[in-house]
């Protein structure tokens, strides 16, 4: 079964709502909140021949991060808790 991007993108941000909310009933706070999403394109630019993937990329490792946040914040400042982003030493370099 093939979702679209969009349908992928709402299915994924309910997950990670329901996520939340989850942990909210179980433990009743949040006090730090890890972000550890991302992928690579693993090509060179010039040689993508469709920007499609480019969209995918900024769904995880932008989105991927951004969604959780949001969803989180309440609580993390109620808590006065932290985030922590954690990154990769290819989102550092890049690879080819």
């Amino acid at each position: 079964m093939y979702l679209s991007n969009k349908t992928a993108s709402k299915i994924h941000n309910l997950i990670l709502r329901n996520l939340i909310d989850f942990t909210i009933e179980k433990f009743g706070t949040i006090d730090i909140l890890f972000l550890s999403a991302g992928v690579s394109a693993h090509m060179m630019f010039e040689d993508m021949k469709d920007l499609k993937a480019f969209e995918k990329l900024m769904q995880i490792n932008f989105f991927g991060m951004i969604y959780p946040t949001k969803y989180a914040m309440p609580y993390l400042k109620q808590s006065r808790g932290q985030i922590v982003a954690m990154s990769s030493f290819s989102g550092e370099i890049g690879l080819p």
